[in-house]
C-alpha cells in the first residue's frame, strides 16, 4: 500500500511539472508577443512640420472575444500574474501619427483623436486576438513652448552672471601682476574681496590647496571615501535610468534578480549612509576640540545658530539654483518622446513644490508624485540629522559621559519610530526590482516603499548617531595608538571589510534569490540593523586608517587627487539628477541593459557630472564660501573682541 502511494504522489508530481512546463513561456514565445516599447523614429516625424503629432501612449491591450481567448492573451496573463514582469498587456509606444494612421485628422488632439488612434493600432493585433484602448496619451508637434517670464528672468540673470564671473576673473587675475603690497590692497577693500571672491583663479588655487596640519591628517581619507560614494551613487542612478523609459531587452529586466550585480542597487541606501556618517564625524569632532569642558568656551544657542547658519550659506545657494534651473531653463535644452513625462514632471513639480526643498522640509510633507528633484531627499535629511547632532552635542558637549545614556536611547527611540513604519506598512527591502516599479520613477512616485525607507529621516539616522561616537573617538584618542596587537589589526581588517562587505551584499543574495518571498522576519532585522552595522564598518575603517591601517585601500583614498574629487562631491551629487532627466527624455532609442553598457554609461555619467559640478564648485560654491569666510568671520570676531 505504501508503495502504491509514492508511485500515485510521483505521476501526480510528474503531472503537475508537465502541466506547468507546458504554461511556461518559453523566450520563443516571448519573442512573438506584442513589444512593451516601441518607438517611431521621433526626428523624422517631426519633419513633417505642421502635419508633425507623435504620440507617447500606454495602449491596454484586452481580447477581442472574453470568451474565447488567444493562446497570446494567455500567455500575456501568465507573464502578468508574476510582478518580476513588466505588464505585457501595458504597451508604452511612441506613435508617429501621420505615417502609423495616415487616416486619422490630427488637427485636434482631443477625446475622438484618442479614440480614433485607438482604433488604429487595434487593427495591428487583431491577427493575435487582441484589441486596446489608450489609456494614456501626450502628444508634441514641431512647435516647441516658448520661454515664459520666468525662463526669461532667469536666463538673463544667468548670463549677468556669467559676465560677471568672467570680469571677476579678470579683475583679480590682473592684479597678481602687481606688486604684493598692491595686490593685498586691492583684494583686501570689502569691494575687491566681493570681486575677487569670484575669481575663478582664486577658487582653483582654494580648491586644490590645502594647509595639512596633524589634525586634519586624522581625516585625509574622509574626502577619497566620499569620492568612491558618490562613484557608487552615480552608478546605482545609471543602472536606474536603463529601466525608467522603452527598454530594447525587456527579457532581461525581467531576470534582474537572477543578476548578482543587481544586489549594489538594492543595497544603494547603506551607501548614503556614508555621507551622514561623515558629516556627524567631522562636527562632533570639531566643537570637542573647540568646546569641550576643558576649553572654556560655551556651547551656548548662539554658536549652534551661528553653525547652522554657516551651513546654510554654504550648501543653500547651490541648491537653490540647481532647483530653479530645473523649474525653467532645463525643460528648453532639448525634445525626444520622453521628455514631456520625465523633464516636463519635473518643472511642473519644481514651480509647485521646489520651495520646500530649499526649507529643507521636502521629504517630509511632499506628495512623492509631486516632488520638486527627487535625490535632494538627501539634503533635506543630511540637514535635519545635522540639526539632530548638534543637539545631542548641546547636552554632552561639557559633559561626555551623558552619551553612554543618550545615545541608546536616541537610536533605539529612531529604530522603534522606523521599525513600527516598517511594520504597518509592510514594506520588505530598500528597493526590489520589479520592473513596474522602476518605469518612470512609478514605484518612487507612486508607492510607500521610497518615501518610507531611502527618503525617511527615522531610515538614515543610524549612521549620524555612530559618526556622533565615531567623532568622539576621534577626539578622545587622536594621540593614542590602539591598535598595538596583530589581533587588534586583524579584528579591525574583519570588522571594516568582512562586516562592511557581509550586511552589503549577503541579504542581497536571498532577496535575489529565485525562492526569495516576502518576510517580516526578514525585513525588520535588515532594515533595524543593516544601516547601523554598515556605518559602524566605515567608521571604524576610517579610525584605522587615521592610525595608518588599510595598506592599498589607505593609499588609494588618500591618493593626493582624491582630495580635490572628494571635495567636489556635493554639486556633482546636485546636477547628475538633471543630466539623467535629460538623457532620459531625449533619448531617441530604447536602451539595452547588459553590465558593460551600465559600466559604460556610468563613466560617462560621472565624468560629465564631474566637469559640471566642477565648474560649478567654481562659479557658486566657492564664491559664496569665500564671501561668507571674509564677512561673516569677520564680524563674529569683532562682536567677541567687544
Amino acid at each position: 500500500m505504501l508503495v502504491l502511494k509514492m508511485i500515485t504522489c510521483n505521476i501526480l508530481c510528474l503531472m503537475l511539472l508537465i502541466q506547468l512546463a507546458q504554461c511556461l513561456v518559453t523566450d520563443k514565445d516571448y519573442a512573438q508577443l506584442p513589444p512593451i516599447f516601441e518607438l517611431d523614429n521621433f526626428d523624422k516625424c517631426m519633419l513633417l512640420q505642421d502635419a508633425a503629432v507623435y504620440c507617447t501612449v500606454e495602449f491596454l491591450l484586452r481580447p477581442i472575444d472574453p470568451n474565447n481567448h488567444s493562446l497570446t492573451w494567455s500567455k500575456i496573463k501568465e507573464l502578468n500574474a508574476d510582478p518580476k514582469n513588466y505588464r505585457h498587456d501595458n504597451l508604452r509606444h511612441g506613435i508617429c501619427v501621420p505615417l502609423a494612421c495616415p487616416n486619422i485628422s490630427v488637427s485636434h488632439v482631443d477625446s475622438k483623436f484618442k479614440d480614433e488612434l485607438a482604433n488604429c493600432y487595434s487593427k495591428k493585433y487583431e491577427k493575435a486576438g487582441l484589441q486596446g484602448s489608450i489609456d494614456y496619451m501626450h502628444c508634441q508637434t514641431d512647435v516647441s513652448e516658448p520661454m515664459d517670464i520666468y525662463d526669461l528672468i532667469v536666463a538673463i540673470s544667468l548670463t549677468v552672471y556669467l559676465l560677471f564671473i568672467v570680469y571677476a576673473s579678470f579683475y583679480e587675475g590682473l592684479a597678481r601682476y602687481k606688486p604684493k603690497e598692491e595686490y593685498e590692497k586691492i583684494s583686501g577693500s570689502k569691494i575687491g574681496k566681493i570681486i575677487c571672491s569670484f575669481s575663478i583663479i582664486k577658487n582653483w588655487i582654494r580648491l586644490k590647496t590645502v594647509n595639512w596640519t596633524s589634525e586634519n591628517e586624522a581625516f585625509k581619507s574622509f574626502q577619497g571615501v566620499r569620492f568612491c560614494n558618490v562613484v557608487l551613487v552615480i552608478l546605482c542612478h545609471t543602472s536606474l535610468l536603463y529601466t525608467i523609459g522603452p527598454v530594447a531587452n525587456t527579457r532581461t529586466v525581467e531576470t534582474l534578480f537572477e543578476n548578482s550585480a543587481t544586489i549594489f542597487v538594492a543595497s544603494g541606501p547603506y551607501v548614503v549612509g556614508t555621507f551622514f556618517l561623515i558629516t556627524s564625524c567631522l562636527l562632533t569632532y570639531h566643537i570637542f576640540v573647540n568646546f569641550d569642558e576643558n576649553s572654556g568656551k560655551p556651547f551656548d544657542l548662539k554658536t549652534i545658530f551661528v553653525i547652522i547658519l554657516y551651513r546654510v550659506i554654504r550648501l543653500g545657494p547651490p541648491l537653490a539654483i540647481t532647483i530653479i534651473f530645473h523649474s525653467t531653463l532645463l525643460y528648453h535644452l532639448s525634445s525626444g518622446p520622453w521628455w514631456e513625462l520625465l523633464v516636463g514632471r519635473e518643472r511642473k513639480n519644481c514651480r509647485k513644490t521646489g520651495w520646500m526643498n530649499i526649507l529643507y522640509i521636502n521629504n517630509l510633507v511632499n506628495d512623492p508624485s509631486e516632488m520638486c528633484f527627487l535625490e535632494t531627499w538627501f539634503t533635506a535629511v543630511d540637514m535635519q540629522a545635522f540639526l539632530l547632532v548638534l543637539a545631542i552635542l548641546y547636552f554632552t558637549v561639557k559633559r561626555p559621559t551623558r552619551l553612554l545614556w543618550i545615545i541608546p536611547s536616541v537610536w533605539f527611540a529612531i529604530q522603534a519610530i522606523f521599525l513600527k513604519r516598517v511594520y504597518d506598512l509592510e514594506l520588505y527591502t530598500f528597493i526590489l526590482p520589479y520592473p513596474e516599479f522602476l518605469y518612470l520613477l512609478n514605484g518612487f512616485m507612486y508607492g510607500d516603499l521610497w518615501i518610507n525607507t531611502i527618503a525617511a529621516t527615522s531610515s538614515n539616522l543610524a549612521g549620524s548617531i555612530v559618526g556622533i561616537i565615531a567623532g568622539y573617538c576621534f577626539y578622545k584618542y587622536k594621540n593614542v595608538q590602539i591598535f598595538t596587537k596583530k589581533i587588534h589589526v586583524v579584528l579591525w581588517w574583519f570588522l571594516t571589510f568582512g562586516m562592511g562587505l557581509a550586511i552589503f551584499v549577503l541579504p542581497g543574495f536571498w532577496i535575489f534569490s529565485k525562492t526569495y518571498y516576502p518576510s517580516m522576519w526578514f525585513s525588520l532585522p535588515y532594515f533595524g540593523l543593516g544601516t547601523t552595522l554598515f556605518v559602524t564598518a566605515i567608521a571604524i575603517g576610517l579610525f584605522g586608517s587615521s592610525k595608518g591601517l588599510g595598506w592599498m585601500a589607505k593609499w588609494f583614498v588618500e591618493w593626493p587627487p582624491m582630495h580635490v574629487l572628494g571635495r567636489l562631491v556635493y554639486t556633482p551629487y546636485l546636477i547628475h539628477y538633471a543630466i539623467m532627466l535629460a538623457k532620459g527624455g531625449s533619448s531617441r532609442h530604447m536602451s539595452h541593459i547588459s553590465n558593460l553598457s551600465v559600466i559604460i554609461n556610468t563613466i560617462e555619467n560621472l565624468s560629465i557630472t564631474l566637469l559640471l559640478g566642477f565648474i560649478m564648485t567654481l562659479t557658486i560654491e566657492l564664491p559664496l564660501s569665500a564671501i561668507q569666510s571674509a564677512f561673516l568671520k569677520e564680524k563674529i570676531l569683532k562682536e567677541k573682541c567687544k
